[in-house]
């Protein structure tokens, strides 16, 4: 009986002390964009990554990139984050929740320009 009160009470310990997804979230991505960022994504360094923010308020990840220019069209560029969205392993956990993807593209040269924003919603993602 001893054993069974001591497992019960340390699986309840346990339990209480994960971290909520949305927090985990929110703290990995703060991590990564203060050990990471400004990130290149290319060897030509016309692109970088600057930011990744999590928003817990409105379940909103929110990514953030300079860039020289577009090689592709906005749609298409915006249907490549859709199915990266819908194909890429690490983001299982934020479609299962229905979390909403905001990025926004700014020139390289001139932060203060916005080449290009979207956000993508769960009805956007999930396959129909």
């Amino acid at each position: 009986m001893k054993h069974i009160l001591l497992l019960a009470v340390l699986s309840i310990i346990f339990v209480s002390c994960q971290e909520p997804l949305e927090e985990r979230i929110a703290r990995e991505n703060k991590e990564f964009t203060k050990t990471k960022c400004p990130m290149p994504l290319n060897t030509e360094s016309t692109m970088y990554l600057d930011s990744i923010v999590f928003d817990i308020s409105t379940l909103t990840q929110s990514q953030y990139f300079r860039i020289s220019e577009f090689a592709i069209p906005t749609d298409q560029l915006r249907q490549a984050l859709v199915g990266e969205l819908r194909q890429e392993p690490k983001y299982k956990a934020h479609r299962e929740k229905g979390y909403s993807f905001h990025y926004v593209y700014r020139h390289l040269n001139n932060p203060d320009s916005i080449l290009f924003e979207t956000t993508i919603v769960k009805e956007d993602y999930q396959e129909k």
